[in-house]
């Protein structure tokens, strides 16, 4: 395979992926968007919480629930308490 190839390939691949919608990370921005705005931070954990929940919920096969929420739970206590990020 030619360079050229291989750089048309790359460029391809790297078209693809801009064009891919990078869903977690655009929550991940409106998160600290909303953080750094006039939200209630009350309001905003709810939201945070019930989406924790629901994505658990819905996206976590049931034998694994208990698991995925006891970890949940540990890294918000860790967070909260200024641990390791």
């Amino acid at each position: 395979m030619s360079h050229d190839e291989v750089q048309r390939l790359v460029n391809l691949a790297n078209e693809a992926a801009a064009a891919t919608p990078d869903l977690p990370g655009e929550i991940a921005a409106a998160i600290t968007d909303a953080m750094h705005g006039p939200t209630d931070p009350w309001l905003l954990i709810g939201v945070l919480v019930e989406g924790i929940a629901e994505t658990i919920k819905d996206g976590i096969p049931a034998e694994r629930r208990q698991e995925c929420t006891a970890a949940a739970v540990a890294l918000l206590i860790e967070r909260a308490r200024g641990g390791a990020q």
